[in-house]
């Protein structure tokens, strides 16, 4: 994380995936909204093969739910 990021820090957390699927994991970070200037919507990229994975899918709602509610 970069030094302009720290100061917004607030949590983070990283979710181990299935072996099977990857060698990679989930990573979560939650900063406070409070940079000085807007900004836009972001990109965020995806990997199409995780869709097949019913587990993953389940997990990824649960994270968007917790987030969002």
């Amino acid at each position: 994380m970069s030094l302009d990021l720290t100061i917004n820090y607030v949590d983070a957390d990283v979710e181990s995936l299935n072996p099977h699927w990857t060698d990679h994991a989930l990573l979560t970070l939650v900063l406070k909204p409070d940079l000085p200037t807007p900004s836009g919507p972001g990109l965020w990229r995806a990997n199409p093969t995780y869709v097949t994975h019913r587990n993953f899918r389940n997990k990824f709602a649960q994270m968007l739910t917790k987030l969002y509610d």
